[in-house]
């Protein structure tokens, strides 16, 4: 007569399910953690030749040779309608919606790789892919991806901060 393990029975495996959401909860914590600034948010539009701008990473890097308080790191990705909203970043990981005031230089970047979106080449890849081919492509002027060249500036205060980013070539 087969008998199942007692590791495989319902009780058992609810009891391991719980236990494992648990400490998954306990270590992801309920967002109430102390970052160490008081985090504003930040959100906005990516537009490029009038239109929005999807799939674009917009981040904010702290200008220190600005006037005024120096800010944190944050990040975001741009959706459909060029919306995005921006994540805090700590020790390169983010950590809280939005970021702290402060000057910030904005750099938008959005890329591609053409031989992935070459349907040919996805379904039947060569043996041996030269490296040209993997090389990224910038979808909008390099400018923008550039901390030491972007001309986009922003200055997060408190409270609710949008931001519009209208890119020319």
């Amino acid at each position: 007569m087969y008998r199942q393990p007692l590791f495989l029975t319902p009780p058992v495996r609810f009891a391991w399910s719980f236990t494992l959401c648990i400490a998954v909860l306990g270590v992801w914590g309920c967002g109430g953690a102390d970052v160490g600034f008081q985090s504003q948010p930040v959100g906005g539009v990516v537009l490029f030749k009038g239109q929005p701008v999807e799939g674009a990473t917009v981040s904010f890097s702290p200008d220190s040779g600005g006037e005024g308080t120096v800010g944190v790191p944050a990040v975001g990705q741009t959706g459909p309608d060029g919306t995005f909203s921006l994540r805090a970043l700590q020790s390169g990981r983010p950590v809280t919606a939005g970021t702290a005031v402060g000057q910030y230089i904005v750099t938008v970047v959005k890329q591609q790789i053409p031989a992935m979106s070459d349907p040919e080449f996805v379904d039947n890849p060569p043996p041996v892919i030269p490296p040209e081919m993997l090389e990224p492509e910038d979808l909008l002027p390099a400018v923008y991806r550039s901390v030491t060249r972007s001309p986009l500036r922003a200055e997060v205060q408190e409270g609710k901060n949008q931001f519009r980013f209208e890119l020319v070539e």
